[in-house]
């Protein structure tokens, strides 16, 4: 949906400032009515535990007209054998600082369980800025977040992480027998409160065609790992 603002006005946040929030409404199997109030962001049960009215997953939808907010993130995958490095390369897009950064790397998804290890800790190859702090406790599996909360990432700039990880057993995770499939996320909030978020797109840049939208048709494609060069 897509919604042109004729006359900024204050609606109770301040000016130019908005709040949007929608409403669900359904019934179970057993004719019992169900419903849920929107979250802000892409995921309806952030913690994933089946209930999406848990506190914090009810959060209303922020829009400043005049702040421009947009944040991309790329993701190759480099492949010797059966070792893999990882670059993630992330970008400010917008015209306001983001804080609160996460950036979700699960390696589980990728390979499956105790099918790998981690031979390479994350690591900052670039940030100019200097906003960036690596989560230690990341651990691909049940601490998948590359990035401690503090996190910050100034308006046009741009970052790269890279970490390595070695595959000790060759599966089958949905796509073929050792083929894989990674896609990272990348979140953040403004001071004001609005949220941006994006998924990966294979290669260097979070943004190919440079109009700071880098959610755009064939600007998400997963990084694939080719079995051949597994299997070697």
């Amino acid at each position: 949906m897509v919604i042109s603002v004729t006359t900024v006005s204050d609606q109770g946040y301040g000016f130019g400032i908005y709040k949007s929030q929608v409403t669900i409404n359904a019934t179970d199997p057993d004719s019992n009515p169900v419903s849920d109030l929107s979250d802000a962001g892409f995921n309806p049960d952030p913690n994933d535990n089946g209930n999406p009215g848990d506190v914090g997953e009810d959060d209303m939808t922020t829009i400043v007209i005049g702040q421009e907010l947009a944040v991309g993130v790329a993701n190759t995958a480099s492949l010797a054998g059966a070792q893999v490095i990882f670059d993630i390369y992330m970008e400010n897009l917008g015209n306001s600082t983001l804080s609160g950064l996460a950036l979700t790397e699960n390696i589980d998804s990728v390979f499956g369980a105790g099918n790998y290890t981690l031979i390479s800790s994350p690591a900052i190859i670039s940030d100019p800025g200097g906003g960036l702090v690596l989560d230690g406790n990341f651990d691909g599996s049940s601490s998948d977040n590359l990035l401690d909360i503090s996190s910050t990432l100034d308006s046009g700039s741009a970052a790269q992480i890279r970490l390595g990880v070695e595959v000790n057993k060759i599966t089958d995770q949905g796509a073929g027998f050792a083929m894989y499939s990674n896609q990272v996320v990348i979140e953040g909030n403004t001071p004001t409160g609005s949220y941006a978020f994006d998924f990966s797109d294979n290669g260097l840049d979070p943004d190919p065609n440079g109009n700071n939208a880098a959610g755009d048709a064939g600007e998400n494609d997963p990084t694939t790992l080719h079995s051949a060069i597994l299997q070697d």
